[in-house]
């Protein structure tokens, strides 16, 4: 059985680059995990999207065959018809990533992915997905996020590319480590250590 996502009704004409977010991609799912605070990993090992993923547009089409779960058949297709496919995580997140199979009907166009933050893209991979059978692309970002949209890339010609996606992982990024403030208290301590010290010298030297 196949379960066909419902294709997006909404499709963004322009898009500003307005508030640019700081982004690390990365090409290793290990690398990837490593840079997370906290995650889930859609499997997709039974019917149904969990942990608040939902994938639509693309003509996505659901095909969990057991072992066979290379997840999701897209259909990265600029035509306005067919429009890219739509990542939402059911609210903000600063880490996405999954393996992405361009080789299902050979080499096509490849994948450039966007980033956005409601209606502001905030970071864009023009070659996200080039070559390769079982490709891991992810990236952490600094600015959080609600969706994130995979199509085909900006080529002279048009090109299709029809892929699948599995193991999509998402959620909050570890933070840049921040300075610890000192205690209030601490430079009185220290004062009071030092005046502590100097009487100890003065009764000393009687």
């Amino acid at each position: 059985m196949n379960i066909i996502v419902p294709a997006a009704a909404v499709f963004l004409s322009a898009a500003q680059m307005a508030g640019a977010a700081t982004v690390t991609q990365f090409t290793d799912r290990t690398a990837f995990t490593a840079a997370m605070e906290s995650s889930f990993t859609e499997t997709f090992e039974d019917f149904s999207l969990d942990g608040g993923l939902h994938i639509a547009g693309g003509n996505a089409v659901l095909l969990d065959f057991g072992p066979f779960s290379q997840a999701i058949r897209l259909r990265g297709n600029p035509n306005p018809t067919v429009g890219p496919v739509l990542y939402t995580f059911g609210g903000p997140v600063t880490g996405f990533g999954a393996t992405f199979n361009i080789s299902l009907n050979g080499l096509g166009g490849g994948l450039k992915v966007e980033v956005f933050s409601g209606v502001t893209m905030i970071a864009a991979f023009p070659d996200a997905i080039t070559t390769g059978n079982a490709q891991f692309f992810g990236f952490t970002s600094d600015t959080a996020f609600d969706r994130v949209e995979v199509m085909v890339r900006d080529l002279p010609v048009l090109i299709s590319e029809i892929h699948t996606v599995d193991d999509v992982i998402f959620g909050q990024a570890i933070k840049p480590d921040a300075a610890v403030p000192l205690p209030a208290g601490l430079p009185l301590l220290a004062g009071g250590l030092a005046a502590l010290a100097a009487l100890r010298r003065r009764r000393d030297g009687r």
